[in-house]
């Protein structure tokens, strides 16, 4: 009897040592462009992490990529996807630290290094990110997203002349780059280039037709920059038709629809725009102000007053 349980017993251990090494030795899935690896017993946890990241769980996202980039500090994977989830929720110094760490691992890695400097962007460290751009920049096959990002930091910081050149070379290395077609069109913009920034514009949106921030910045090139209230109702318009986006992303563009149809004396039309606005949580008060454009063309119309104590009231 003793011998029988001494063989069970031997024979349990050898299995559960078996198990262990099982759940210790690589598992089968692989993560990010490096396919990394992960124990067994670990990757279950790593694709819970990166699905509540995909799934805008911040909160679980941050906790858990927090643990495993600890347990894991030479994982290029889980330090840029902890970079990722702090920075979505707003952590940005901490964010920082692990967009550094990423870039440690990784310093020839060019998408880890435009993480890194957006990261320093985030926390005021400007002259920093754009000595980190410019560095990206200078070297002969450098990718369009990382002439975009460089040339968008330089046209922030008021240094558009230089920036220019750097957007035009981000679209010539790939036409089909609508992060650097928007960017070259603001950037024309702000150097009141109406026309440049129009064509620019025009090429992002044919091939994003619902971003909605192109669309923004394309109708106030059109409404400012050029003085063509036709184009800018064009651009208003589009992006409130878009199938993307929540209500509240387009509360801008009924505003400005309004704002548009009532210079164009659609008094009818620019009420019902402003209902629109309203409802889709336009935050501004300027326009329900006794004496304001609004006010001045509106005020003798019922459905506009109501409109406006509606939004005094809020």
């Amino acid at each position: 009897m003793k011998r029988l349980l001494l063989v069970v017993a031997i024979v349990l251990a050898a299995c559960a040592g078996v198990v262990a090494l099982l759940a210790l030795g690589p598992g089968s899935r692989e993560f990010g462009e490096r396919r990394e690896r992960f124990p067994r017993w670990e990757e279950g946890q790593v694709a819970r992490a990166d699905h509540a990241l995909e799934s805008d769980d911040r909160q679980v996202a941050v906790a858990e990529f927090r643990t495993l980039a600890a347990r894991h500090p030479d994982s290029i994977f889980l330090h840029l996807r902890l970079g990722a989830a702090l920075r979505a929720s707003a952590e940005q110094e901490e964010a920082l630290v692990a967009f550094r760490r990423a870039r440690e691992l990784a310093p020839d890695d060019d998408k880890i290094a435009v993480d890194f400097l957006l990261a320093l962007d985030a926390v005021g460290q400007q002259d920093e990110a754009i000595r980190v751009a410019l560095e990206l920049a200078a070297k002969p096959r450098a990718s369009a997203t990382t002439l975009a990002v460089a040339g968008t930091l330089l046209a922030n910081n008021n240094r558009v002349d230089e920036a220019l050149p750097l957007l035009a070379r981000a679209v010539e290395a790939d036409p089909q780059n609508d992060l650097a077609w928007h960017e070259l069109g603001f950037a024309r913009s702000q150097m009141e280039d109406g026309r440049g920034a129009e064509e620019a514009f025009s090429r992002a949106i044919a091939l994003v037709p619902c971003d909605l921030a192109t669309l923004h910045a394309a109708a106030w090139n059109a409404l400012v920059v050029l003085e063509d209230d036709p184009s800018a109702r064009h651009y208003a318009q589009q992006a409130i038709d878009c199938p993307t986006g929540r209500v509240k992303d387009k509360a801008d563009f009924f505003y400005l629809r309004a704002e548009l149809q009532l210079r164009g004396n659609e008094p009818e039309a620019a009420v019902a725009s402003l209902s629109s606005a309203l409802e889709a949580g336009y935050e501004g008060r300027e326009w329900c102000a006794p004496g304001s454009f609004f006010d001045l063309a509106l005020g003798n119309r019922e459905d506009f007053r109501q409109l406006a104590k509606e939004c005094r009231e809020r």
